[in-house]
Formats: structure tokens, sequence, C-alpha cells
């Protein structure tokens, strides 16, 4: 009995771990994760840029790495500039943005100055998203298992003047894009299915792209507060928080 029970111990021991972390990998494939109320997991404000490192001012520490851009004044606050070259990534606690079968919304306010150019983006043609301009139209592609959803807007985002875009997943997978707190297009879709190969990028999509486009589609403008959060931001329960993320207080939130 006694050695029974040792033989008992040592199998539980070395098999229990494994099948638990099948059982926690399978379950992240089939349900999706969505906080009751959004959760703020990156915010770039700008503020204290030193030697290219962007601080995350959500306390979650995902900080980033600026080449090739220069912090300048924004709207009301710091905004990083673009010439068509440089970006941000993600280089601090990438590892902890766990995208997969998560409901999001990630966005910035920005002020285009010209018609072509990926705001945010992450992963690759297989699993990930990105937030671009594509002859002037806002657009939020998503890639779920290579499959792809694109959402675009129906009005021109015209160069030099500030506008607020972001796209979410919701828990039932459906892709939104959202141009000065309004939904202006939505399609059914898949959350992310796995982790993506790339890590979050400002200002370009290098690698395979997640949208639709080629090359890294490099941003020629200005990025103010970028914010990525699990959860959906919604115009009507979230307003005071999309009011100030958008710049339009009470999310008086212009069409």
């Amino acid at each position: 009995m006694r050695c029974g029970g040792v033989i008992r111990i040592l199998v539980t021991a070395v098999t229990v771990p494994i099948l638990a972390g099948a059982v926690v990998a399978e379950e992240k494939r089939t349900r999706v994760l969505d906080p009751r109320e959004p959760q703020l997991v990156l915010h770039y404000d700008f503020f204290g840029v030193e030697d290219g490192r962007v601080s995350d001012a959500s306390g979650q520490k995902h900080d980033g790495q600026l080449v090739g851009g220069e912090i300048v004044p924004g709207r009301r606050r710091p905004a990083v500039a673009f010439a068509g070259a440089g970006s941000i990534t993600v280089t601090e606690g990438a590892e902890t943005l766990d995208f997969v079968s998560r409901t999001l919304s990630v966005g910035a306010r920005c002020k285009p100055a010209s018609a072509d150019g990926v705001i945010i983006s992450v992963g690759d043609q297989v699993n990930g998203f990105s937030l671009y301009l594509k002859n002037g139209i806002p657009h939020f592609s998503v890639r779920a298992d290579g499959k792809l959803t694109t959402v675009a807007g129906s009005e021109v985002a015209g160069t030099d003047r500030w506008v607020h875009l972001f796209g979410t997943i919701d828990a039932k997978g459906n892709i939104t894009l959202v141009s000065n707190g309004w939904p202006v297009s939505t399609k059914p879709g898949r959350p992310l299915a796995d982790v993506p190969a790339e890590p979050m990028c400002v200002g370009a999509d290098y690698g395979e792209p997640a949208g639709e486009y080629t090359g890294p589609q490099h941003w020629h403008g200005l990025i103010e507060s970028v914010r990525l959060y699990w959860g959906v931001v919604d115009r009507v329960s979230d307003s005071e928080e999309l009011g100030d993320w958008a710049d339009l207080p009470g999310c008086g939130c212009n069409r």
C-alpha cells in the first residue's frame, strides 16, 4: 500500500500539471476572455520619453522603444511625429500582452499627413490586427487562424485634421471600427486564435502584414494617446473614459 501510494503521488506530480496546462491552452482557444469593464493595459501618452523609451502610463509596464520619430506638441498633449519612417515597438512585457481569445479596444488620436499608413499593428497574416488608413479611409483588419475580417469607414480622414480612431473585438467576435466615438462599420469575425508572431507596433507593420496592404506602410503625421484595453469601450456605458481618450468631453463625439 505504501509503495502504491508513492507511485500514485509521483504519477500525480508528473502528469497533472501537464494535463492542466493542456486544458488551459485549449480553454484559451475556445473561451472568449471578456472583462465586465474595460481594463487599460497599455497607454502611451508620450510624456517623459527619454532615449527613445516610451513609458506605459497604464501602469502595466508595457514600455516601447521609439525609433525614427520625434515627440512634438499634439492636440492637447504630446504626440509622436513620423515622416514615413520609424515606429514604436513594445519591448517591455510584450509577452504579457495575451491577445488570444480576447475582447479588446485599440486605437489613438491621429493627424495624418498622408492618405496611407498604419497607426497600430500586431501580428501577421495568420493572427493579428491592424488599424490603418488606406486611400484616406480608416480600416480595421483582424486575422484569426488566417481568416481576414476588415471593416472600413465611409468617409476620408482628411490630412492635417485630428481624428480619433479605434477598433474593437467583442465577445461574439464582432469587429467594429469607431471614428470620433461613433461606430461606423461592424462585421462578424473572430478574436485572435493564437499568439501573434509580431509584437505590437505603432506607426508601421513589419513582417507579414496584418492588414490589406503590402510593405510596412509607415505613418506620416502625428499620433497621440495610444491605448489598448481588454474589453470593449462603449460610447454609452464608458462615455467618461471615451470622452477623455477621444478628447471629446462627455463624449459629445462629432459625427
